[in-house]
């Protein structure tokens, strides 16, 4: 195909000269900041074409998406040859060769070819075309995301050499050819990235990526060769355990293993493939829900996990699926697969807080009982818990031994020795001794031979006696190596090092350096001070914690000999460098060590962080200055001073009753957060959940002036969030606990909403009114109902709600049981049932129970309404149950009605009048040609439909009218008899 031919010539162009450009930026990409950011941009686009070019290639394109693709991909040809003319100025200069060329390189940033402007430019270019690339990956329904990203993940693992890399991506166009095509030529690609979209599940290909750079060449190869990690892989052994100490390099073997099993995923047929990391620096990968909902994204793009993921995506309520739910579609998913392999790093990340870390160990337990196809291999620590639950799933263990990482550690710290601009230039018998020194001391810890080589490379002179010197005085182990860089801070630094350490290690979200200098003159004591004439440069975090902290999205610590050619900037973010700094900041062990200074509490911490966040936000609105540039830490302190301030346990809270009760101060935070429509200091102190906050204000007479709020209001909001200790509060304060406002929820309604199962409980003990109805005319037992909260149901119902109460058909709200039928909430279906709600009742958004199942495709719930005595041709709001089925093409449903007695030729009528709803379809059959529903048009055939029913009045005359430009149905019409309605003239 000629259109295909030159869309693959542009696309091969592109890669050609993206190869070009990482071929001579391939030795600089671990160096500074700007070229490896423009090497990674490159990387992305190669990837991307990649992509294209063998989608392209693929059998499946038709004529018409080729034509498209073309077109977007003409639009790039500009910036492609850019871009070659780029490739072609620096191939004129010579790269850079050998250790003495790269160092003189190094010191001449200002020049071509390493300038930040040319390397700025570059990713401008590059951009630009990956902007334009978006069409084409539209109409070829790519997706770059998460599972093209694995699919090119080999593209990416080893990006050291670059021959490698050429062959990487070579085999990843072979290796698309099994299920990674099915999923490029899939028609529901474009949905599933929606859907995927919508769950925002945590992506683990940034670890992976980071862990990769990390990995030093030939190193942990062992672990591929080893017989338990063999047996795992080849499925002698279910499940496989592998642990190790602190600091061993567990996370980086774990990638290793990763990029071996994508590759041997990837050249078998019907085989899963998915991987999580935990992390102790990022909130949203610390939990089973976090975990289930990424292992979700990657492997429910196909049947029958897509199905039910698009099902929960189109309820009514968009809400974001329930763990339960999330784990259902998983096991669904896994056995569409002949065998599932997941990979899970850094168990021992998980908090222990909260059962967090057990509730992930269990979820681990329930899927391998529910799913026997899925293999698990986790790494961790060993911890008793995580042994424990290891030992109930049958996992091998497998211990990293201690001899094979130490050999690991001598390629690693001679590598670095020699690529280093100063200990590079030792003389051999130097170098032999640091590599052999720090080998034998490491015991098998990565981590801490790191450190080492960190200060040798600090040292103010390396005459050979000054390096023996520090040979002979390493620390033993990692606990002495953090006090060594803790105690040596200097003493005027020290209170600013402990204030960066509290916010690095307790922030919501990673700080970026800008933040970090920002913070360090917030002084939260007493009243609270913000001395903005004492503000630093950026870079004084990296030089104060050097060795402690890194640049998020690199794994290597930053110490002061990098900061000078980082070319760091205010946006770049700043965590601890490895977990084990944190657990020995939080440790007993640093009370009686020299470094106690810097002990870590856990509740004093995020204590500190709260009235920092105030005070920055009371500075902010007393400032005549609005322009929030100037405060780089606003957007911060709004976000999360709620999530500091609720987990601090001191009983004093003068400084948030102050806060809150700061008309000007409350107003301008909520002006960028959702916490209500009103400004009422008990509301906000409520919805937030702030009991002693709340009990504060209570003994503050101003509470009763309309002003400062009323209880209802506070206990509705409080309600809403679950927070039960507040509500106990207000209720003994005396909230009137069936007050309502217009348009707010009551507090009956906001706690069966939301599946508050005490605080319901509570409420009903004081009194409330079961059947009040809201200000939407609803009342709590629909909105428990339609959410799917049984416990909740039964106890409204025992405390007597009507079930029975009956709708007008022009009522905007339901009754309970149309919306547990809209829900496809089964079992709470047959509660109200027994409760005796009207089965054939009209109301709500369709008219019928029975019509409300079947428009949203529960067919369980049909089966159970149509065995208890619902009319299968009773007419609603949009026809009968079968056009509601037939519009939103739920052909199992429709299979179901017909074996009930629907009528497949039943026209849409209401109130007795026949009608077509917005002049599309009077009948079933018209509806699913309508939408192209193939497999119903299919069982409506085979049922008996008239393929040549004929209306007046609307859009289209006939199911085969409706069929318009879908031949497949035209042709299962015409086979079935239909025929235009000319032919009927000439006939």
């Amino acid at each position: 195909m000629e259109v295909v031919g030159s869309a693959v010539g542009i696309a091969s162009l592109g890669i050609q000269v993206c190869q070009g450009l990482l071929d001579y930026y391939d030795g600089w990409k671990g160096y500074p900041t700007d070229i490896a950011g423009a090497y990674n941009s490159i990387a992305d686009l190669n990837k991307t074409l990649a992509l294209l070019k063998v989608s392209l290639d693929a059998k499946e394109l038709d004529h018409d998406r080729a034509e498209r693709a073309k077109e977007a991909l003409e639009t790039c040809k500009d910036g492609l040859t850019r871009l070659s003319k780029k490739l072609q100025k620096l191939q004129t200069h010579e790269k850079p060769q050998g250790f003495r060329q790269r160092l003189w390189s190094e010191f001449q940033r200002g020049s071509y070819p390493f300038k930040a402007s040319t390397l700025a430019k570059l990713r401008e270019i590059v951009d630009d075309v990956m902007e334009r690339l978006k069409p084409a990956l539209q109409v070829l329904q790519l997706d770059v995301s998460i599972n093209s990203q694995k699919t090119l993940l080999v593209v990416a693992a080893d990006t050291k050499e670059t021959a490698k890399r050429t062959a990487f991506i070579e085999s990843a166009v072979t290796d698309i050819s099994t299920q990674t095509q099915q999923l490029l030529a899939s028609k529901q690609s474009d949905q599933f990235k929606k859907i995927t979209h919508w769950l925002s599940p945590p992506d683990p290909l940034t670890n992976h990526f980071s862990a990769r750079q990390r990995h030093e060449p030939h190193t942990g190869a062992w672990l591929l060769d080893h017989k338990s990690y063999l047996n795992w892989k080849t499925g002698t052994i279910k499940h496989l355990w592998m642990y190790g100490k602190a600091g061993c390099g567990k996370t980086v073997l774990s990638s290793t293993t990763i990029e071996d099993m994508q590759r041997h995923c990837g050249k078998l047929p019907n085989v899963g493939h998915a991987i999580f990391y935990f992390s102790f620096s990022d909130d949203h990968k610390q939990s089973y829900e976090n975990m289930i909902g990424s292992v979700t994204a990657q492997l429910a793009w196909k049947d029958p996990g897509l199905s039910m993921l698009q099902q929960a995506y189109e309820k009514p309520t968009a809400t974001r699926p329930s763990i339960e739910e999330l784990e259902n579609i998983v096991v669904k998913s896994i056995q569409s697969y002949d065998t599932v392999y997941l990979q899970l790093d850094a168990l021992d990340e998980c908090p222990e807080s909260n059962d967090i870390r057990q509730h992930v160990l269990d979820g681990l337990k329930r899927l391998s009982q529910r799913a026997p196809s899925l293999g698990i291999f986790a790494t961790s620590r060993e911890l008793r818990d995580v042994h424990e639950a290891m030992d109930q799933l049958g996992a091998e263990l497998l211990v990293i031994p201690t001899r094979a990482v130490d050999i690991d550690i001598q390629r690693y710290v001679m590598t670095t020795v020699s690529h280093d601009p100063r200990l590079g230039r030792l003389s051999p018998e130097t170098k032999l001794l640091i590599q052999a020194t720090i080998a034998q001391k490491a015991d098998g810890m990565f981590r801490w031979a790191y450190c080492q080589l960190q200060e040798l490379k600090k040292l103010k002179s390396t005459k050979p006696k000054y390096v023996k010197d520090a040979l002979l005085s390493l620390p033993s182990n990692l606990d002495e190596t953090y006090e060594r860089m803790l105690t040596g801070i200097e003493e005027r630094y020290r209170e600013e090092a402990l204030t960066l350490l509290r916010w690095i290690t307790y922030a919501r979200s990673p700080l970026t350096l800008g933040e970090l200098a920002e913070v360090t003159i917030v002084n939260p004591e007493g009243t609270g001070s913000v001395d903005f004439d004492e503000r630093g440069d950026i870079e004084d975090t990296l030089d104060i914690l050097t060795g402690l902290v890194t640049v998020t999205g690199h794994d290597e610590s930053v110490h002061y000999d990098r900061i000078a050619t980082a070319l760091v900037h205010k946006g770049t973010k700043i965590r601890l460098a490895h977990f084990t700094v944190q657990e020995y900041l939080e440790s007993k062990r640093i009370i009686d060590s020299k470094a106690r200074n810097f002990y870590l509490e856990y509740s004093a911490c995020h204590r500190f962080l709260a009235h920092s966040c105030l005070t920055y936000m009371e500075h902010y609105s007393a400032s005549d200055q609005r322009d929030k540039r100037n405060f780089p830490v606003l957007s911060y302190a709004r976000n999360f001073w709620v999530h500091h301030s609720s987990v601090q346990q001191s009983e004093d809270v003068s400084r948030e009753v102050r806060f809150l009760c700061s008309e000007k101060c409350s107003k301008d935070w909520l002006r960028t957060v959702k916490g209500g429509r009103t400004t009422s200091a008990l509301y906000l102190a409520s919805f937030y959940g702030f009991d002693h906050v709340v009990s504060a204000l209570l003994r503050n007479e101003a509470i009763t002036n309309p002003r400062e709020g009323r209880l209802y209001q506070a206990l509705s909001g409080a309600s809403l969030r679950g927070n039960d200790k507040v509500v106990r509060i207000l209720i003994d304060a005396g909230a009137v606990v069936d007050a309502k406002e217009e348009e707010q929820l009551n507090a009956l309604e906001a706690a069966a909403m939301e599946g508050h199962e005490k605080i319901v409980r509570m409420l009903i003990d004081a009194g409330a009114n079961v059947n009040a109805i809201g200000a939407d005319g609803g009342s709590a037992l629909p909105k428990a109902s339609f959410v799917g909260h049984e416990v909740v149901v039964r106890m409204l119902l025992d405390a007597g709600a009507n079930a029975t109460h009956a709708l007008t058909p022009d009522q905007g709200s339901a009754n309970a049981l149309h919306e547990a039928c809209d829900g496809g909430h089964t079992k709470i279906v047959q509660m109200l049932l027994d409760a005796g709600a009207d089965i054939n009742g009209q109301g709500g958004r369709y008219g019928s129970p029975l019509q409300a199942a079947s428009n949203s495709g529960h067919a369980k719930t049909v089966q159970v309404l149509l065995d208890a005595g619902a009319k299968v041709n009773a007419q609603g709001r949009e026809g009968c149950a079968i056009h509601s089925a037939s519009y939103e093409g739920h052909a199992s449903v429709v299979q179901i009605l017909l074996e009930a007695g629907a009528d497949p030729d039943a026209l849409d009528r209401w109130e007795g009048i026949a009608r077509a709803p917005d002049g599309w379809f009077t009948t079933a059959l018209e509806a699913a040609a309508r939408w192209g529903h193939e497999d119903v048009v299919r069982v409506l055939i085979d049922a008996g439909a008239d393929v040549n029913i004929r209306f007046e009045g609307t859009k289209y005359r006939s199911a085969l009218e409706a069929a318009e430009g879908n031949e497949t149905i035209k042709r299962m019409l015409i086979d079935a008899g239909a025929v235009q309605e000319s032919d009927q003239l000439d006939d």
